[in-house]
């Protein structure tokens, strides 16, 4: 699923804990609405950490009509931190997926309390590559993978995220930690919602998942022939990659 860095794709990565918990020491806890902006493109610098819930960085949605998913923000990451700590605006929309909460900072939280600290400040900036590394792997997936590739590794990623795809007591089905519409999956991985449910559906057809109420349940081997360049150096790349 990686191909070039060691960051997944589609999901940022969580904020290192002595930046959280600063977050949280002085940030204020609020609770926001599906669908709610937090900061709008080009918007002055705030920062964010997401306590629960599910959050999204959207983009081109005034360009070209249909908006597109740059990276998905999961409970413990910061949202906004790049343009906190640099002090420039981009053009990203931050909005809530689902009814979640999150911790508001003020602007100059980063020259408050991060960058008068070395090594809180040489963690941040580790960080703040990371999670441009994740963003790329996501631009590259989507340009160099096929259409059900690239739903498979958002799935395993987001289970990677929650640590239950690693466990080895957890069984061969894995509950998807997140209630994720089609819409939204598409819009990550550009696909429409159709595509998604159709790929879904085949995968529920061939017994690799299942619908549990509202929760989708996925099968371990669904994710056996998904290549990642760390655990794959030196094999044989899988059948379905182009040559």
């Amino acid at each position: 699923m990686r191909q070039i860095f060691v960051n997944y794709p589609y999901v940022s990565p969580r904020e290192p804990d002595i930046i959280a918990e600063r977050i949280r020491r002085h940030g204020t806890l609020r609770s926001v609405a599906a669908g709610e902006v937090l900061k709008r493109g080009g918007d002055a610098n705030r920062l964010f950490l997401l306590e629960e819930g599910l959050c999204a960085y959207y983009v081109a949605g005034d360009v070209t009509g249909r908006p597109a998913v740059m990276s998905l923000i999961l409970p413990g990451t910061s949202m906004c931190d790049m343009t906190s700590s640099v002090g420039k605006r981009c053009n990203v929309e931050t909005r809530a997926v689902t009814a979640s909460r999150v911790w508001c900072t003020s602007p100059d939280f980063f020259e408050r309390h991060v960058f008068n600290d070395p090594e809180a400040s040489r963690v941040k900036y580790q960080h703040a590559v990371a999670k441009q590394e994740s963003v790329i792997e996501g631009m590259i997936a989507n340009f160099t993978l096929p259409p059900e590739q690239r739903v498979k590794i958002l799935m395993k990623a987001l289970l990677l995220y929650e640590g239950s795809l690693d466990n080895p007591d957890a069984g061969d089905w894995l509950r998807l930690p997140y209630r994720i519409s089609a819409e939204t999956l598409g819009q990550t991985v550009n696909l429409t919602r159709q595509s998604v449910t159709e790929i879904i559906s085949g995968w529920r057809r061939a017994g690799l998942a299942r619908r549990v109420g509202q929760d989708l349940d996925l099968c371990r081997a669904l994710f056996d022939d998904i290549y990642d360049w760390i655990d794959h150096r030196g094999g044989c790349l899988p059948d379905w990659r182009p040559v």
